[in-house]
């Protein structure tokens, strides 16, 4: 039997097949949940810092604090070389009213 290794890229591919089934069923905290679990495995990039952004404005707990936060970590991240920028892609959600 062999073990499937989980690289990146099937962990990212993952992620955003499950991000807007999760977003438009409301499940923000699970969205939370696996982007936080690819920025653990695989660092931070644009698409997992707007997934978090966009589902805190969803839960109504984004607040002006964690935007200069994660800004300014982009910012470091940008300056030491850890931030990967990736081609655009574009990821809808069909749910799309926010309190």
């Amino acid at each position: 039997m062999t073990r499937r290794i989980l690289d990146c890229e099937y962990i990212k591919l993952n992620v955003l097949d499950l991000i807007p089934e999760y977003f438009d069923s409301a499940k923000y905290d699970s969205v939370l949940m696996i982007s936080g679990y690819w920025e653990d495995k695989c660092g931070k990039d644009q698409i997992s810092v707007q997934a978090r952004i966009l589902t805190q404005i969803a839960m109504n707990v984004f607040l002006k604090i964690s935007i200069m936060r994660t800004l300014y970590t982009i910012y470091i991240d940008i300056r030491n070389s850890t931030f990967r920028t990736v081609p655009a892609r574009t990821v809808s959600f069909r749910h799309t009213t926010c309190m």
